[in-house]
């Protein structure tokens, strides 16, 4: 019984041993199975049919498990198992089967063979991992990463790996960058060598910041030297590839972009802005920048200030939301044809509404800007503020309907009427032009010094008949007077009759006299009946206007002569206001004509023939003043029909009538220059070969500033009316103001095109100076070289000489230490003409150019060392040409180079030579110079070459002169060393070469 109890339990814990092995394979994909190798017999575990796809009650044999291998794929399972039998390799491989469903699956097989005592094959076991995920997410990688390795070969951008612990980079996709190597640059630290010095911070500052980021990091913008020297502006992206197991990064992707010509194009756009920000901030014309939608997209203060708007508030608006609504249908159609490609600009009037609700007129001129392409950009608009000049028209439209309709009243008035019916009608024809509710008309009484009302008009009560005292009342205040008067409120008048105080029938009063030959004949007023009406000025000045015609009716129906007088007046008013008319159209024509262009010359020019077109102008021209200069410029001078070129003229030496005209400020008018007493000594331009008899020049103001002078000539004296001068002043106000705008353009063109010739001649300055720098840099290697091999000498020397002080003989001493300070010496004056080269060549010193006398100069520097060649054998002597210039040196350096040059003679000179400095003046074709010539004459054969360090101070001293340094020799004849400076033209006559 005990024994069956343990068989069952083993039993029992078997099957559960099973079980879970069958649900670890399950869940791992692995399946197991075992072959007995002598008869092929298979088996296998529940989670094999799962992985080749079989149902799980298919009866299994090898014959059936071959079916899912493809044919290459069964070759290779039957090579392995068969090597693994014999003992060859280890049963492991992979390989790819084809389910019954067609479904494909990658398998990984391992398996062991158990041999018998003999070593035959007996078992094998295996197990089977279903691995299609993994070689699925492997191919997908692959894929990725040709897809990653073909994206980096086509990117423009170089991008390499960092690793922030050894600071060393790998390039992924570039051979090398800005000239180095991809072996230079992935030495440790390599790229950040070669970041500009002031951007360095901001890289490293850049690394350190990424670390804390999950995705990319900050986009930077630094200088990076390439490898010929040159600078290139590096755009840089930053990725965390990995991180330390403490979360910092470990290692970085960085994506490097050369983006120096976009800088350069970036900064060519910032000055482009910044002309066209300055010319359209500045003017004082109102600006604008409207889009293809209407939309402002930019506003100048101008327009700010003419609408009264802030900048952000226009920026929220369409032009039409502030042009007048029955402007918009011509505004809208205007802006559609200039869309359609009908118009590219137009010049137009509309109204706007400003912020406080008022509404002003503005001259609009608008271009339609393009792109490239030839599609609409934005529109560039031009708004002045002509609200004064159409006020002025209106006012002036309003006063020639007003003084038409007088004039018409007038006629009719004074057609013969009995005197009730006249005056009657003069009340009734009052009170309709001055568009009143009722009115007046008292005659005077002067002998009872009282008024008596004669017509009581339209109201509540017939007052007909009313006296009043001279003084009493309006109309006895104006009798008494004879000044019109307004009264806004009669009622509250303290002057008011006490005959109207019951029915105070009217609020506002307007009063005139009717007067009569210097005398008041009476008075006639109109009325308002309601508080809020009141009487202007302007209704004052009409309503005496009509008192006086009417006036005029009333003595006309006596005397008719004076009804004839009455229409000749009439008729010349109405010529007068018609003339003024036809000015003021013209002034608007002429006005259109100066403006529509912004040329100074073509500005000009269409105010000349605009002037000759309504004035009698034989000689115009337009003077321009600078106050800094006292010069008066002409930029048009047309005599009849040509152009003059007038030369400018000194005010403040000859002011003649235009210097007159801009220092009285105010205009000249010289009937006849012929007469000696018009004159009073002003010197009169003239043009041609003849002298205009008659002259009016009128100052052009801006801002209380005289500009300039606008003159008209005539070759008849007495040419101009008092009429046609005044015409010219106000042509000459609207004339000021296009001037100014032509000369703001054309200095607006001129600083455009003076920037645009500063940037070619700073590059061309830049590459000449690159160049220079390449030749300086191989000329200092050589000067470092020579600098060298000249130190050694009396650095040996006083080696030795110091040598011997320690342990020669002590009776010599003072001859060391003579050689000791001579050769210390020589090292000084060598390290300071190294030290006073390289002052020179960094800027750091200055020369001082001065007019020297090279004469004594070189006197001097004999005189100086004549003792100095005597202790040496030598001779020293000076040569100077008689009236030598000066020439323009620094008193402190040229001797030096001359000095360098006599020591270096001396050098080279054998005992008992003579060493002669000569100095003299010679001329080339091009130039003229003075000359110092080193001569030497040398017993040996003369050469040029190793002319040593203070040569070679010489002749940098010399360029830094602007001169040259010549060398000349002749075996047997000695040799020369020749310093040639220029000598200014101003220096130097013919006479002294």
């Amino acid at each position: 019984m005990q024994t069956d109890a343990r068989s069952k339990r083993a039993e029992a814990a078997l099957q559960e041993t099973n079980a879970k092995l069958a649900r670890a394979q399950r869940i791992a994909h692995i399946g197991s199975w075992e072959n007995y190798l002598p008869t092929n017999e298979l088996s296998w575990s529940e989670e094999m049919y799962h992985i080749l796809g079989f149902p799980s009650n298919t009866p299994m044999n090898l014959a059936e498990v071959v079916r899912v291998f493809p044919p290459e794929e069964l070759a290779r399972f039957q090579g392995a198992m068969t090597a693994a039998v014999a003992g060859e390799t280890p049963y492991s491989m992979d390989y790819r089967i084809v389910r019954p469903d067609g479904s494909e699956r990658y398998i990984h097989d391992e398996g062991e063979v158990i041999r018998d005592e003999h070593g035959n094959a007996l078992w094998m076991y295996g197990a089977t991992h279903d691995i299609t995920e993994r070689k699925r997410a492997e191919a997908a990688l692959n894929e990725s990463e040709r897809r990653l390795r073909s994206v980096l070969q086509s990117s423009p951008d170089t991008v390499y790996a960092l690793d922030l612990a050894s600071g060393r980079a790998t390039f992924l996709n570039r051979p090398g960058f800005c000239g180095y190597l991809k072996e230079e640059l992935e030495a440790p630290g390599s790229i950040l060598h070669a970041v500009h010095p002031d951007d360095s911070a901001t890289v490293r500052e850049n690394w350190r910041q990424i670390s804390g980021l999950d995705g990319p990091g900050k986009v930077i913008e630094y200088r990076l030297q390439c490898k010929d020297g040159a600078w290139e502006w590096i755009e840089q992206r930053t990725t965390i590839l990995s991180r330390e197991p403490d979360g910092a990064a470990r290692q970085l992707l960085l994506t490097l972009s050369v983006i120096t010509e976009r800088k350069r194009m970036e900064e060519a756009l910032r000055d482009s802005e910044e002309r066209f920000r300055r010319a359209f901030h500045d003017t004082a014309v109102g600006t604008a920048l409207v889009d293809v939608r209407g939309c402002f997209r930019q506003v100048n203060p101008a327009l700010c200030r003419m609408l009264g708007y802030t900048e952000d508030e226009l920026l929220g608006k369409s032009f039409q939301d502030i042009t007048h609504p029955d402007d918009r249908p011509a505004d809208a159609e205007f802006f559609n044809r200039v869309l359609a490609g009908e118009a590219d600009s137009h010049c137009f009037e509309k109204r706007y509404a400003c912020k406080d609700g008022s509404l002003i007129w503005a001259l609009v001129s608008s271009s339609l800007i393009r792109d490239s392409q030839g599609r609409p950009r934005h529109f560039v608009s031009h708004m002045q503020d002509i609200t004064g000049r159409k006020r002025a028209e209106e006012a002036l439209r309003q006063r020639v309907e007003e003084l038409a309709a007088l004039y018409a009243t007038s006629l009719d008035l004074v057609t013969p009427h009995p005197l009730p019916d006249l005056l009657r009608a003069i009340v009734e024809r009052a009170a309709r032009l001055l568009n009143a509710s009722g009115g007046g008309l008292y005659l005077c009484e002067p002998e009872r010094q009282q008024v008596r009302c004669m017509v009581s008009y339209n109201t509540p009560r017939d007052f007909t008949g009313v006296v009043l005292k001279y003084g009493e009342g309006a109309a006895g205040t104006v009798a008494q007077t004879g000044q019109p008067l307004i009264i806004d409120d009669y009622r509250a008048w303290p002057g008011r009759a006490a005959v109207f105080d019951e029915d105070q029938p009217f609020t506002a009063i307007l009063s005139a006299p009717l007067i009569w030959q210097g005398q008041v004949t009476g008075v006639i007023h109109v009325l308002h009946d309601t508080q809020t009406r009141r009487f202007t000025q302007a209704d004052q000045e009409l309503l005496t206007l009509f008192a006086q015609q009417a006036a005029i009716a009333v003595a006309n129906t006596r005397l008719l002569e004076d009804e004839r007088a009455a229409r000749r007046e009439k008729n010349r008013l109405l010529e007068a206001l018609e003339q003024r008319a036809e000015e003021l159209t013209l002034l608007n024509r002429i006005g259109l004509a100066i403006t529509s262009g912004l040329e100074l010359t073509s500005v000009l020019r269409a105010l000349d023939e605009q002037c000759r077109q309504v004035l009698p102008v034989d000689c115009f021209y337009v003077a321009l003043y600078d106050a800094q200069s006292g010069l008066i410029r002409f930029p048009l001078f047309r005599d009849v029909d040509r152009d003059v070129a007038m030369p400018p003229q000194d005010m403040r030496a000859r002011p003649g009538m235009t210097g007159v005209v801009i220092q009285r400020r105010q205009t000249l008018y010289v009937a006849d220059t012929f007469d000696p007493h018009a004159v009073n000594g002003l010197q009169v331009i003239r043009a041609g070969g003849r002298s205009a008899r008659s002259y009016v020049g009128v100052p052009l103001v801006l801002r209380d500033e005289v500009i300039g002078v606008m003159s008209m000539q005539n070759y008849q004296p007495n040419a101009y009316t008092p009429e046609q001068i005044r015409l010219l002043e106000t042509i000459a106000a609207q004339a000021a103001i296009a001037v100014e705008n032509a000369r703001l353009y054309d200095e607006a063109r001129r600083y455009a095109a003076e920037l645009e010739e500063r940037v070619a001649g700073r590059t061309t300055e830049l590459q000449t100076a690159l160049q220079r720098l390449e030749t300086t840099d191989q000329l200092r290697r050589q000067f470092i070289i020579q600098v060298s091999h000249e130190l050694r000498t009396p650095l040996t020397n006083i080696k030795t000489s110091v040598f011997l002080l320690e342990r020669g003989k002590p009776e010599k001493h003072s001859q060391y230490i003579a050689t000791l300070k001579r050769e210390s010496e020589a090292l000084r004056i060598l390290i300071e003409d190294q030290l006073n080269l390289l002052a020179l060549d960094v800027g750091k010193a200055q020369l001082n150019f001065q007019p020297v006398d090279v004469g004594k100069l070189a006197t001097r520097l004999v005189a100086d060392r004549g003792d100095l060649v005597a202790d040496r054998g030598l001779t020293l002597r000076a040569e100077s040409a008689p009236d030598l210039p000066p020439v323009l040196a620094d008193p402190r350096m040229l001797p030096q180079a001359i000095a360098h040059l006599l020591a270096h003679a001396a050098d080279r000179a054998v005992r008992g030579a003579e060493i002669v400095l000569r100095v003299a003046a010679h001329r080339d074709e091009q130039q003229a110079w003075v000359t110092i010539a080193v001569a030497e004459a040398a017993q040996h054969t003369a050469d040029a070459a190793g002319s040593g360090l203070r040569r070679v101070v010489a002749e940098e001293i010399v360029k830094r002169h602007r001169g040259k340094l010549t060398f000349e020799s002749a075996i047997g004849q000695g040799s020369a060393f020749t310093i040639w400076l220029p000598v200014a033209p101003t220096m130097m006559d013919d006479e002294q070469l």
